[in-house]
């Protein structure tokens, strides 16, 4: 089930970031939260008369959901993951972006390490360094 919700400013910052892995929302939803449910975070700037959507959303995944007598009566606590951020500011977008360059490229550092039987590498296994600039090579090829 996917839930949209509106998010205050500074609440979606906190998510962005990282610092703010969980969501405290009235349970009032039919069907309820559950695991495994997609939220979109749509976060909301409250002006002097009223407020207005920034365009900026956060997708994420719903972790665990805690109810009872973990919260006041009405509320459940979310554990979430964010997956996605749309319209996000261009230093995130970028950041991640990077990061997943970084990732692929030490994927094919290990698989580079993992299927070297023929000692491309003159100074053994023990020196990841000599994988690590070979798989940055072949990726900007």
């Amino acid at each position: 089930m996917t839930h949209y919700l509106k998010t205050l400013s500074e609440y979606f910052e906190d998510v962005l970031s990282g610092k703010k892995s969980f969501e405290v929302r009235k349970d009032d939803r039919n069907p309820k939260f559950s695991p495994g449910d997609k939220l979109i975070l749509q976060e909301y700037m409250k002006t002097e008369e009223s407020g207005v959507y920034t365009g900026r959303v956060i997708h994420a995944d719903v972790l665990l959901v805690l109810r009872g007598e973990y919260c006041r009566d009405g509320y459940c606590i979310m554990s979430i993951i964010p997956t996605y951020a749309i319209n996000a500011r261009f230093e995130a977008v970028t950041e991640i972006g990077r990061l997943k360059q970084d990732i692929v490229m030490l994927q094919k550092a290990l698989e580079m390490m993992y299927l070297d039987t023929k000692g491309y590498n003159p100074h053994g296994i023990d020196c990841p360094e000599f994988y690590v600039k070979r798989a940055k090579e072949d990726l900007q090829k």
